[in-house]
Order: C-alpha cells, then structure tokens, then sequence
C-alpha cells in the first residue's frame, strides 16, 4: 500500500506463493496472484 501512495496509483499487485484474492483497501485495488499465473500470463515465447 505504501508504494501505491507513492506513486499515486489506484491499483497494485502482489505476487505470493499460491494466494489468490482481490481486495480494495483506502480507495485502492489489491490484486494477490500466485507466481506461477504471473509467470504464465508474462511468458516469453
């Protein structure tokens, strides 16, 4: 959260081992992703 209101953003994402959730805080949208969705959704080909 801290860095979201550093930047001014209204949306942030953490990347944990196998939690996945979504949740507004302070006006702000928290998404929680398992890595290996991260990585699959960022692969390279």
């Amino acid at each position: 959260m801290k860095c979201t209101r550093e930047f001014g953003l209204k949306k942030g994402k953490v990347i944990t081992f196998d939690y996945e959730a979504k949740e507004r805080i302070e006006n702000m949208e928290i998404e929680y992703q398992p890595v290996w969705k991260f990585l699959l959704a960022h692969q390279m080909m």
